[in-house]
């Protein structure tokens, strides 16, 4: 067998995940010995395989991903729409007919179906690994558990935190919901609501059910409420960052 060499590819996170550098940062400026013996511990002391750092490196992973699955998203629902767009009587005739449009690219609305789901699990995920980051950074560098009862109630001790801090968490059950619905045997397929006008306003939604009018689908899942899951997603990390540092502040400062 031949030697081989492996070739890495650069692999910086995106800025939303550079909060978790500047908690190492924070961490590595503490003075405290206690702090500074236990910050050895960042890839060391794994569990079931994985470091404090290799939990930090998924989530910045991660949530380099999530920006780049909404992007795939939109840039497929925007070609969609020019087609649709470009065909006024096509889509009418559609209409009053109750009968299906059939795009000449029969993969584009399945291709834009798997970002969707891509997006709401890479979300989800996300934030699941979040919460295992946090769970080891509390037992690791300060020295105690996540909350009462932590483990299987890490999430909800996370979310309460978030809460605590004036942040939106209203996305973390919705997201939860999108998954376990996706995961449980539920199809979701690509439609468009249809709003009269010159021209024509398209809508782009996934649908878990046949309807004729979008109201009648409470599961449905909107690019617009897609958009809000991310943006409460990533504001949520700008309290997580300071909600941290605060943490590491006060331990610094009480143990001296």
């Amino acid at each position: 067998m031949s030697d081989t060499r492996v070739l890495h590819l650069d692999w910086s996170p995106a800025l939303n995940a550079f909060w978790i550098h500047r908690v190492l940062s924070a961490l590595h400026a503490c003075k405290n010995p206690i702090l500074i013996k236990r910050r050895s511990r960042w890839d060391r002391d794994p569990r079931e395989g994985l470091t404090l750092g290799d939990l930090a490196m998924a989530v910045g992973t991660k949530l380099t991903m999530v920006p780049l699955i909404i992007q795939r998203v939109d840039s497929r629902l925007r070609d969609i729409g020019k087609v649709i767009q470009a065909d006024p009587s096509g889509v009418e005739a559609c209409l009053r007919s109750r009968a299906v449009y059939r795009l000449a690219d029969s993969n584009a609305a399945f291709e834009a179906a798997v970002d969707f789901d891509s997006f709401i699990f890479e979300s989800r995920s996300a934030y699941e690994t979040t919460v295992s980051f946090l769970e080891r950074f509390f037992d690791l560098i300060l020295g105690r558990a996540l909350g009462p009862r932590a483990g299987k109630h890490a999430a909800k001790h996370v979310e309460e935190a978030l809460q605590a801090r004036g942040a939106r968490t209203e996305w973390v059950n919705d997201l939860r919901q999108r998954r376990n619905l996706l995961i449980h045997a539920r199809s979701m397929w690509l439609a468009f609501e249809v709003r009269d006008g010159q021209p024509f306003r398209f809508d782009p939604v996934l649908l878990t059910k046949s309807v004729e009018r979008i109201e009648d689908d409470p599961e449905r899942l909107s690019i617009a409420q897609c958009r809000s899951f991310w943006q409460g997603f990533a504001a949520s990390y700008e309290h997580i960052e300071v909600w941290l540092k605060d943490e590491l502040a006060t331990a610094d400062a009480s143990t001296r």
